[in-house]
C-alpha cells in the first residue's frame, strides 16, 4: 500500500500527530491515543485475562498497515504509541 503524502496530511488533520516507523522494512503509521482509548485498553485487559494491553494499545494507535502484525512490531509500536501520547516519560524531568 502506497501512503501518499495528501493521505499523511488527512491522518495529521484527523489525529494530530503521525508518526512512522520502519520495522522489519515495513513502514507503520501511527498516532498517539488519548485518555479515553487508554482507559478503554485498561478496563478490557482487567476483564480478560487473556487480552494484552501491548496488542490493544498497537491496535488503538495503529493507521497503517493494518492486520496481523509480528509479535516484535506489536511491541515496538506499542512501546512507541504509549511514549507519544505521554504515558511513559521519555526524558528525565527538569529541576528548577
Amino acid at each position: 500500500m502506497e501512503i501518499t503524502k495528501e493521505q499523511i496530511e488527512q491522518w495529521k488533520v484527523k489525529y494530530g500527530r503521525v508518526l512512522k516507523l520502519v520495522l522489519s522494512g515495513i513502514d507503520y503509521y501511527y498516532r498517539p491515543i488519548n485518555i479515553d482509548e487508554y482507559m478503554n485498553i485498561q478496563k478490557l485487559v482487567s476483564e480478560d485475562p487473556n487480552t494484552k494491553a501491548e496488542v490493544e494499545t498497537a491496535k488503538a494507535g495503529i493507521i497503517a498497515p493494518k492486520g496481523d502484525m509480528p509479535a516484535g512490531v506489536i511491541m515496538n509500536l506499542s512501546e512507541e504509541i504509549l511514549k507519544i501520547s505521554g504515558f511513559v516519560q521519555d526524558s528525565p524531568p527538569e529541576e528548577l
